[in-house]
């Protein structure tokens, strides 16, 4: 629980501050969230308050209700935008002052709140800074103060898991995203006033030890300025009186280490800061050591200087931080928290140009605490709170700042198309914003127009589609479409030519010329390339000859688009060798003729080309004379054939009387598998007489 009699235990709001000391349980129910730094948008969302019609906001600056009632009511919590364009809102601190561990989520699109995931560790006072991966870093906070949490996307609403503590305790302190990514976390309260500094990385969730700062402080702002410093300015630097300090001071991320700046003119805590378009900062309000102060001043990083401003109309407390936005229009809007007056129900705007205040604009109800953010779409947002009496009650109730009447329509900037050809389809990018009442959707802020050109085809004129863009007071713009944009989305066509004599079996008998041919309907081929049997690729200039042997040639285009040809596969099959083969009988010649049978073998000799032999054949073996069965034996055709081969068998060696004598012969038939055909004839002699000289 969060009271005056814990004092010694935890850091509350207020701790011994003699200007409150008399106030009571009420006392720590005062403050305000701190708020994110820049607007690109004029209209602003407050969570709490009652209605104002449409009617009376589209004439002059004031609040409007919004979204209906939250899920739960607490002050001191803390919100974000997350990148789907919702709002989680986390923790803080109930009407009894116990620390909350619940968060709820509100969506544009249904206008509503719902309950999101408990926190790993309730906690009030803490840091929720949005990384820029889309997580949210927790950090310390009461009761809690030295352990953190990552809030995660995922089914639902998403979830909150425990990671590394921090290597010190941190409440009511700063914390700021720096421009690498990281998380600084600064002071804040541990017991007493720190000076620790130490750096969250998102990609390790480690927490690293910097250079401590020059002054203790808790209750005070990190401001990041636009050469990717940060100002830490003033707050509470001391457990005893006095406590307020003027001293300021700047982190420098690249070698961790602070430096003194100037101070500010007033001492104060408990302010609200932002930084301006030109790269000054504007401090308002807070508190000192006098009590609650209406004072503002600038502070400027290039001359390092401080410089009065026009008080606010009201004294203004903003308990943990910012209540204060940067407009559209360079005007910056600080709105509600504890105030001397009415400050608390009421909001003013401050022109840096004449350094002056405008009159209060009412709010719909007074709040003490409530949690300051932006949506997505740059509509910054207060979140609960509670009415600032005893008992304390909490706010359950939205509303948005609206400028003045707004008759122009949003303004629409998207991206130039692309020149030339695209190999898919194109996102052109585009933004909207709305110097008025602001967007009606915020995903309108970011969004893409696109091609839709078929795969498979080509268009040398597409044209992308359209969108229309509203404001909150129905001022409408459309984008798109935007035309002559070529995109291709075939690949060329690659042709494979082969001319040669054919054989057989896709065989080719002489050698074989192959000429590519490439087309491309759209954006046309810029090379063509093949690869034969495995070797280099080759860029195509013209046709290629292949000789004997199947080879493989893989073929492919590229066109100008970018598109890669799936690689074509081509086998040529070529045999230029003429099938030839001869065979020999030994012996060839039988004398005498004594009719007995004689072994005879026949070596039959292939000459053939890579197609190889398809087919072999053997006649019988015949004879010029009569003969018996027995007269012939063996000489089978192989099963297989080979290059040499050798049937044997036997013949009789015999004649008739008359003539030269008895002749055998067997024929061999071949075929190749290109095709070609090939025949031999073996033969054996049976003299008739002796062999004569000569013979």
């Amino acid at each position: 629980m969060v009271s005056q009699s814990d004092d010694d235990r935890k850091p509350p709001l207020h701790r011994r501050d003699p200007l409150l000391s008399d106030q009571g349980p009420a006392l720590l129910t005062r403050g305000a969230v701190r708020a994110v730094k820049a607007v690109t948008l004029l209209t602003i969302l407050v969570l709490a308050g009652a209605a104002v019609s449409a009617s009376e906001a589209s004439t002059h600056e004031s609040w409007q209700p919004v979204g209906g009632p939250l899920s739960f009511g607490s002050w001191q919590g803390r919100a974000v935008p997350l990148d789907d364009g919702q709002l989680l809102y986390i923790g803080g601190f109930d009407a009894a002052g116990a620390a909350v561990a619940a968060s709820q989520i509100y969506s544009p699109v249904s206008d509503a709140w719902s309950l999101g995931p408990s926190l790993t560790f309730p906690r009030g006072q803490a840091t929720a800074t949005k990384l820029n991966d889309g997580r949210v870093l927790v950090a310390g906070g009461y009761p809690n103060a030295g352990a953190s949490e990552l809030w995660e996307p995922g089914a639902g609403s998403g979830s909150f898991r425990a990671t590394a503590p921090l290597n010190s305790g941190h409440t009511r302190h700063g914390a700021a995203l720096l421009a690498g990514g990281d998380v600084l976390v600064a002071g804040g309260y541990a017991g007493c006033m720190t000076s620790a500094a130490e750096v969250f990385s998102p990609a390790t969730e480690a927490w690293t030890g910097v250079g401590s700062m020059l002054t203790s402080r808790a209750d005070f702002v990190l401001v990041p300025l636009q050469d990717g410093r940060v100002l830490a300015a003033g707050g509470d630097n001391d457990c005893a009186w006095p406590r307020k300090t003027r001293n300021a001071e700047v982190y420098d991320p690249e070698t961790r280490t602070w430096s003194a700046v100037a101070p500010m003119t007033v001492a104060r805590a408990h302010y609200a800061a932002t930084l301006l378009a030109d790269g000054r900062v504007l401090v308002v309000g807070g508190d000192n050591d006098s009590g609650m102060t209406p004072s503002a001043e600038l502070y400027d990083p290039v001359t390092d200087a401080w410089t009065r401003v026009a008080d606010l109309h009201r004294a203004r407390f903003f308990g943990i931080g910012d209540g204060a936005w940067l407009l559209a229009d360079g005007r910056v809007l600080v709105a509600g928290s504890d105030a001397v007056g009415d400050g608390i129900s009421t909001s003013e705007i401050f022109d840096p140009a004449s350094g002056t205040w405008s009159a209060p604009v009412p709010l719909t109800s007074p709040r003490c605490g409530p949690a300051a953010t932006t949506t997505l779409g740059g509509v910054p947002v207060l979140i609960g709170g509670n009415t600032c009496g005893s008992p304390v009650t909490l706010v359950l109730s939205a509303e948005r700042w609206s400028p003045a009447s707004d008759g122009e329509p949003p303004v629409i900037v998207c991206d130039a198309a692309p020149l030339g050809w695209q190999a898919a389809n194109v996102a052109v990018p585009c933004t909207a914003h709305d110097g008025g009442v602001g967007l009606a959707d915020p995903a309108d802020a970011s969004f893409s127009l696109m091609t839709s050109v078929p795969a498979g085809t080509t268009d040398p004129d597409a044209s992308t589609d359209s969108r229309e863009v509203c404001d909150a007071a129905g001022n409408c713009a459309t984008a798109g479409p935007i035309t002559n944009i070529q995109v291709d989305r075939e690949a060329p066509l690659t042709t494979v030519t082969l001319t040669g004599a054919t054989g057989s079996n896709g065989w080719y008998l002489s050698d074989v010329t192959l000429a590519l041919d490439a087309s491309d309907t759209g954006s046309g081929v810029v090379g063509t390339y093949y690869q034969v049997d495995g070797d280099a690729v080759q860029t195509y200039a013209g046709a290629l000859t292949l000789g004997n042997g199947v080879h493989i040639v893989s073929s492919w285009s590229v066109d100008a688009a970018g598109h890669t040809e799936a690689p074509q596969t081509t086998s040529v099959a070529v045999d230029t060798v003429p099938l030839a083969c001869t065979a020999v009988a030994t012996p060839s010649i039988i004398w005498p003729a004594n009719k007995r049978l004689v072994d005879v073998s026949i070596a039959v000799t292939t000459t053939v080309g890579p197609s190889g032999v398809a087919a072999f054949s053997a006649s019988p073996m015949l004879s010029d004379e009569a003969v018996a069965v027995s007269d012939i034996a063996g000489f089978a055709t192989p099963a297989q054939w080979s290059e040499v081969l050798v049937l044997a068998g036997q013949v009789r060696a015999d004649r008739n009387g008359g003539g030269d004598g008895r002749l055998y012969t067997q024929t061999y038939a071949l075929t190749s598998g290109a095709g070609q055909e090939a025949t031999c004839v073996a033969t054996v002699a049976v003299l008739h007489h002796p062999p004569r000289r000569g013979e």
